[in-house]
């Protein structure tokens, strides 16, 4: 056990349980059991948190969070990324979620998600969290790869229109030319295969059996708050209050709020 604070720069690493009085700052946890944090996670995007079994907090702000088993914050989630492959739940007095990507295997469970100011907050349910850290990295591959084909197309484009004014391309030219084309030809050929790959995943999460995965939100879902479940999703556009999320037929469909979700 540790009675006060972890602060900046400390690492702890155990592989049974571990008890923290205080509050965890900008460092890493490594917990081979249940985690259970006190006073909350003060990240400041640099807080690394791993966990074999479940955690309990009282709030987590702007932190990394991989956690095999149920997440349980009290008061808040704030920017922060949370991977779980049980359940998230954040259910004290105030209970929000706000920013940030929350994944969870099962279900996710809150008072309110979303930010008054509409920046982006992913709840996503389904699959394991390994699987949406992959998904996730592939399509930021993909978004890359194509911004940087697009850019050698257009440089392409110019090449030839400065080749038909003038006739001809000096030597240093027509080698940055081939340079380009080649390059281009190589990440056409790696977007096949990340879009293949992406297929793949995607398939996998589709033949997900969709009984007790959930979103469920016991006050409000703000606009600007994206839920997927399992390949399906939706954006909410509009506050919607008392509201169970499930996936059917691949779409999101919503029913009152699911109490359930609170012990699953």
């Amino acid at each position: 056990d540790i009675r006060g604070n972890v602060i900046s720069g400390f690492s702890v690493k155990a592989m049974g349980d571990i008890s923290i009085g205080g509050t965890v700052e900008m460092c890493t946890i490594e917990c081979g059991g249940n985690l259970a944090v006190r006073q909350g996670i003060v990240g400041q995007d640099k807080a690394l948190v791993m966990c074999r079994g479940n955690l309990t907090a009282k709030f987590i702000d702007k932190a990394t969070v991989y956690c095999d088993g149920d997440v349980n914050v009290d008061e808040s989630l704030i920017y922060s990324k949370v991977s779980s492959s049980g359940s998230v739940r954040v259910l004290g007095k105030k209970g929000f979620i706000m920013g940030g990507i929350t994944r969870a295997t099962k279900a996710v469970t809150a008072n309110r998600i979303g930010t008054p100011t509409q920046s982006p907050t992913i709840i996503e349910v389904g699959g394991s969290p390994s699987l949406r850290n992959e998904l996730e990295n592939l399509e930021n591959e993909i978004n890359e790869a194509e911004q940087k084909t697009e850019a050698y197309s257009k440089s392409l484009d110019t090449a030839e229109k400065k080749k038909a004014q003038a006739g001809e391309l000096t030597e240093e030219q027509k080698e940055r030319v081939l340079l380009m084309s080649r390059e281009r030809f190589a990440l056409l050929s790696k977007l096949r295969a990340f879009r293949e790959k992406k297929e793949d995943l995607e398939e996998k999460l589709t033949r997900l059996k969709s009984r007790g995965l959930k979103v469920n939100v016991r006050d409000a879902a703000l606009p600007g708050t994206k839920i997927s479940i399992k390949t399906a999703n939706i954006l909410i556009q509009d506050e919607i209050k008392f509201t169970t999320f499930y996936e059917k037929d691949g779409e999101i469909e919503i029913m009152p709020y699911d109490s359930a979700g609170e012990s699953a």
